[in-house]
């Protein structure tokens, strides 16, 4: 053992430190089993593993980085999870003590309180049950982590004994049912997460005393009915959604950043009156960059909406308004005055809008003098509304996701520009300057949408999820989308053919994935001799046969969960083609001569009249195999 002391001696670079760290673990463990571990673990060739000091000495790289700020964190669980009697308590130097997955964490733990200078102390995804009694001694304890802890049911009911703690987060920590009283008096906390805890409700005395904490995410913890006493509060987070639970104060909190969410007082609410729903709590909150407004079903209208003065909060880049089902169709006029006067400032980033009942977007979401700088658009959950603002214009937007907008039946020329703006300049088509920076376009649970005119000419990503044919083949047809890249088509189940023309022609010739999964009716791509079928069924527009086309060149096509399969393009003409998945045997030329540039092919249907033969597993195999069945 004594060569294995010197070899491990040697890897501390003649550090002293370094070596109180190594020979405080060697004490815990006196067999030569043990500190071969240790040697063998983290360190390797020394002369690749040393960098410069700040004092130009050279030190192990493994470890300098604990030395230089008195961190330590074990690596070698192994050796604290063999069921050993070790405990930790000679680590008296560490102000970092962290214990990720581990497996023996009462063994560990006991004597823990002898780590007096212990500033921080990470525990997550152990399998900790209980605190030792003897944490409450970590005065200097800043740092308390404890995410994921599954099994741990208690705190010490003398928390409060950690004058010094600003971080205590106890997310997903499932079992745990309740934060001791003595948590309140904490009065250094900074930070508090109870999300995805067991911890079902807190205390008033709990929460009042925390005056210095910044940032606190209850998550289903039923909320205080006070908050005016945390002033420094900067992040405030919960999935409450009791209308009638926002805590009073909200309005004194001016240096709040990130409000997740505000929700809207019901007309019961004792503090709202008949035109005013509350939202007024809102105004002066004008350090905000992440909000999110909850119910607003319960908004009176556009005078109440305009008391948020989200016009006057010019950090604010991420803006979700959404609503809920709790409306009478009565107010079908307030919903869309309401979403009118919840403008926002033209500096926002993001802007998502979820189940919107009213019937008509307003137009300062089209405009590039309102959102000039809006980046990303999510529209989710629209029953109504059967027409979209001019999103068109918007300079920056890159990023558009449309979902389960069930009235929504066309993209009409409003789409790409504002009706002004086509009065001025008539002789300017809608295509030249729509969309200058959209990149990303998605489209999910629109099945009345039949038409989408018009290009996007810098679209690289387009999905299409349970939408009509027609808006299918329609947005092929327009000529504009010269720099897809990636093309997505999911959950059609109307759709039967895509002529290759209108799929591989010159609007495509960037195109390097094609994917088609569960569309039940699809049966493949048709060639110029059976346009005709096309046409006469009315897919789409009409297709001319006699026009050139230029063939684009996928590296990854995929048909998946197509039942109907049978027609698929030559892939002999696409020869930049690399992976071609979940395909049928339908291919009528010698597939080893004619598609060798191919390195992936899969196969979901291959009838084996020989029961004994193996499943393919190589392209190779599957080649060999569909050439056997079609000889067959």
């Amino acid at each position: 053992m004594t060569c294995i002391r010197e070899k491990i001696a040697k890897k501390c670079g003649g550090l002293p430190l370094a070596a109180n760290v190594l020979g405080i673990v060697l004490r815990l463990q006196n067999t030569e089993t043990d500190w071969l571990t240790i040697l063998d673990h983290g360190y390797g060739d020394e002369e690749k593993n040393f960098e410069p000091s700040m004092d130009g000495r050279r030190v192990p790289s493994s470890i300098s980085w604990w030395i230089s700020i008195g961190y330590w964190q074990i690596h070698f669980s192994k050796i604290f999870d063999d069921g050993k009697d070790v405990s930790i308590n000679q680590l008296y130097n560490f102000q970092t003590l962290v214990l990720l997955s581990c497996t023996n964490c009462k063994m560990i733990l006991v004597g823990i309180g002898s780590l007096k200078i212990l500033r921080h102390l990470n525990l997550s995804y152990s399998d900790v049950e209980k605190l030792p009694d003897s944490v409450v001694q970590l005065m200097n304890l800043q740092t308390l982590i404890l995410t994921n802890c599954e099994r741990l049911a208690a705190l010490p009911v003398n928390i409060g004994s950690l004058t010094d703690l600003r971080q205590l987060k106890l997310n997903y920590c499932t079992t745990l049912q309740v934060l001791p009283r003595e948590a309140g008096t904490l009065a250094q906390l900074r930070c508090l997460d109870l999300s995805s805890s067991g911890i079902k409700e807190l205390s008033e005395s709990c929460f009042s005393n925390l005056s210095n904490l910044e940032s606190v995410d209850f998550g289903a913890c039923k909320l205080p009915k006070e908050i005016k006493n945390s002033p420094k509060l900067r992040i405030f987070r919960h999935r409450r959604e009791d209308t009638n639970e926002m805590p009073r104060g909200i309005e004194t909190l001016t240096c709040l950043e990130v409000l997740d969410s505000y929700v809207v007082r019901s007309r019961e609410t004792i503090f709202c009156t008949d035109d005013d729903s509350g939202i007024v709590e809102l105004a002066n909150l004008n350090s905000l960059k992440n909000l999110t407004i909850d119910h607003l079903e319960f908004v009176r209208g556009g005078i109440d909406a305009d008391r948020a003065k989200l016009q006057d909060k010019t950090n604010l880049c991420d803006l979700l308004l959404r609503w809920g089902s709790n409306f009478d169709d009565d107010d079908e006029m307030a919903f869309d005055e309401a979403l009118e006067g919840l403008e926002p400032n033209r500096n926002l980033r993001t802007l998502r809008i979820f189940g919107f009942p009213g019937f008509e977007l307003p137009k300062w979401m089209g405009s590039s003098n309102y959102l000039p700088n809006l980046l990303k658009l999510i529209l989710w959950g629209y029953n109504r509304c059967e027409n979209l603002p001019a999103l068109g214009t918007l300079p920056c937007l890159s990023f558009l996701y449309i979902k389960e907008t069930n009235s929504l039946k066309c993209f009409g020329e409003e789409f790409y520009y504002q009706q002004e703006e086509q009065e001025k300049e008539k002789t300017i088509s809608s295509s030249s300057n729509s969309f200058p920076s959209l990149d990303t376009l998605w489209i999910r649970g629109c099945p009345k949408l039949t038409s989408i005119p018009n290009s996007f000419p810098f679209l690289k990503i387009l999905s299409l999820s349970h939408t009509n044919n027609k808006a299918i083949t329609s947005i092929l047809a327009t000529g504009g989308l010269t720099s897809l890249t990636n093309f997505v088509i999911d959950d059609s189940p109307e759709l039967t053919y895509i002529p290759v023309r209108v799929l591989f022609q010159n609007v495509t010739q960037n195109l390097q994935i094609l994917s088609i999964k569960r569309c039940s009716k699809f049966q493949g791509f048709l060639e110029d001799d059976d346009l005709n079928i096309y046409n006469n069924n009315k897919e789409g527009p009409e297709i001319n046969s006699n026009s050139n086309y230029i063939s684009s060149s996928p590296r990854l096509l995929e048909m998946i969960v197509c039942p109907v399969l049978t027609l698929l393009p030559d892939l002999r003409s696409i020869t930049s083609l690399r992976k071609c998945d979940k395909l049928k045997e339908s291919i009528p030329y010698d597939l080893k001569k004619s598609l060798t540039f191919l390195e992936d092919l899969e196969v979901d249907f291959i009838q084996i009249e020989d029961k004994h033969l193996p499943d393919p597993t190589s392209v190779y195999d599957l080649i060999n195999l569909m050439e056997d069945q079609k000889q067959k």
